[in-house]
């Protein structure tokens, strides 16, 4: 009687380069933010391919879009990035010393007033029947599905933030801002504690005045007071927004300028930036290049997108069918 066979396991792929790893390290590591540049190219060039025709008024409105749409999270980009066409910078600014309008303009398109006023929080009920008033608002409707959300990452939050964002960056234009940003950004990338003064930087361009109800509550409709106030816009989130939006933004105006200067700095910003964290792809090509042990390659934001970019140009068109994948060899032969 034939012996009976058994089943077979699903192939899995071999890690690329593991064999070589410790001994193709500076290699790898010459790969990896290479991939990353590439990526930031890419991500620049597909933001805007023709900045330089654009008017500065509309390249303004082109980085507004960007700031909402990362505020949006993964959950919100699109609605967000609707918000910015149904309301463009240029009224906005118009209209910045009026915050219950423009809030009010935001939070009606996106039907966030639909509230029962005897859940309002005290701390918030002034502000909100101020909002209800606006009736000159555009009649636009984006509404959101927010059930579930956490309570940090509530639309009202990320909101009030850009105003207080756009308020502090209205006496120069958010693309003048931006640039001493950068420029400051710039003095700081060689000295000792870089990182930290960078991240310094950022948060100013993102305050929370004390004044402001949603520091001390999360969401309009809370219970209590929190213990401790809390930025609307958090670091994590500054930063998220900083390298998703900003910086790609920035990277294609300085090719777009042929500002050579700002490009070598944006591209040494990206190597002192922290990661984001972990996704799919990072692990997938961690466990691949590395066999998941600790890469001996510093490792920060552009580590990370060079992991992602690998994966995109290699892995995701040879997936499950590593013999046809050229990496292995290229590593081999670096």
């Amino acid at each position: 009687m034939p012996e009976k066979l058994k089943p077979q396991q699903p192939q899995r792929p071999t890690p690329c380069g593991l064999s070589q790893q410790r001994s193709k390290a500076d290699f790898l590591g010459r790969l990896i933010f290479g991939a990353a540049d590439q990526r930031q190219l890419r991500k620049a060039k597909e933001l805007a391919p023709n900045l330089k025709e654009l008017s500065l008024a509309q390249q303004e409105w082109l980085l507004y879009s960007q700031i909402l749409k990362s505020l949006g999270y993964s959950r919100f980009p699109v609605e967000f990035e609707k918000l910015a066409e149904a309301f463009p910078l240029k009224r906005i600014t118009a209209q910045i010393k009026d915050k219950e309008i423009i809030l009010g303009q935001w939070a009606k398109a996106l039907s966030l007033l639909d509230i029962s006023p005897d859940l309002i929080h005290e701390s918030f009920f002034k502000t909100y029947q101020q909002m209800c008033k606006i009736t000159h608002a555009q009649e636009v409707t984006i509404p959101l599905m927010i059930k579930g959300l956490r309570p940090a990452n509530h639309p009202w939050r990320r909101l009030t933030g850009l105003y207080y964002h756009l308020e502090k960056t209205q006496g120069q234009g958010l693309l003048k801002s931006w640039l001493k940003f950068f420029w400051n950004a710039e003095a700081q990338l060689n000295q000792k504690g870089a990182l930290k003064k960078v991240s310094l930087e950022l948060s100013e361009l993102f305050p929370t005045p004390n004044t402001e109800p949603l520091s001390q509550i999360l969401v309009p409709t809370s219970k209590k007071l929190a213990q401790n106030p809390q930025n609307l816009i958090g670091a994590s989130r500054q930063m998220v927004i900083l390298t998703n939006a900003v910086m790609p933004f920035f990277l294609s105006w300085a090719r777009a300028q042929e500002d050579k200067k700002l490009e070598k700095t944006l591209f040494s910003l990206y190597l002192i930036l922290p990661t984001e964290g972990q996704n799919s792809k990072t692990q997938k090509m961690r466990e691949r290049l590395f066999s998941g042990e600790r890469p001996k390659i510093k490792q920060g934001l552009s580590f990370d997108q060079g992991l992602i970019q690998i994966y995109d140009d290699w892995c995701e068109v040879n997936w499950g069918n590593c013999v046809n994948c050229k990496l292995p060899s290229l590593i081999d032969k670096g």
